[in-house]
């Protein structure tokens, strides 16, 4: 009989932003929900309120997971709620009219991550993997921050993802780590 082990970040960022235009800002995201704005834009009180780059609205995808199971072990494979599938983008999308600079501030995990933590590394993918946190382990929980990157682009999104491997002798008991993504915005 397969045993699996399941390891899923439900990386689910979520997010309300009530920003001034140019203001500096982080966001708790925690790694078990719904990843979206809430409630309108803000609206520079100073700015045209007919100019676009007053607006700031940021979205993200539903949810982030990512899995180690027999299968796949022992590496992390990006998937949805129901298991591992490789083909799975996440986003964050910038639907402004202005540039958006974006930093890890946070990643920590609750205690099954804690305690998993010395088997596992996990690394960022995609856009979130710029200024080297491609090759950071964040398993063990990371604080920054780390400088900006380059701007999420006017009317543009970013992928991003999970990799990296689970290295326990077995996958012969399950874990569900839970982790705390913090990012930084910058207008």
């Amino acid at each position: 009989m397969k045993k699996t082990i399941c390891i899923i970040v439900a990386s689910v960022l979520v997010f309300g932003l009530s920003i001034s235009a140019f203001a500096e800002t982080t966001g708790d995201i925690d790694v078990t929900g719904h990843i979206g704005t809430s409630g309108d834009p803000t609206i520079d009180p100073d700015a045209d309120p007919d100019a676009p780059d007053s607006d700031y609205d940021l979205t993200f995808s539903t949810s982030v997971h990512w899995w180690v199971t027999q299968i796949t072990y022992p590496n992390i494979v990006n998937g949805t709620a129901s298991g591992p599938d490789s083909s799975v983008s996440n986003k964050i999308v910038n639907n402004s009219a202005a540039d958006i600079d974006v930093s890890l501030v946070s990643f920590t995990g609750d205690s099954v991550a804690q305690s998993i933590a010395s088997n596992l590394t996990l690394y960022l993918t995609g856009n979130l993997a710029a200024d080297s946190m491609g090759t950071t382990n964040i398993a063990g929980d990371y604080t920054g921050p780390l400088a900006y990157t380059a701007p999420l682009a006017a009317d543009s999104a970013w992928t991003y993802g999970f990799s990296g491997q689970y290295t326990a002798g077995s996958v012969n008991t399950s874990y569900t780590p839970a982790y705390v993504m913090t990012l930084g915005f910058e207008f």
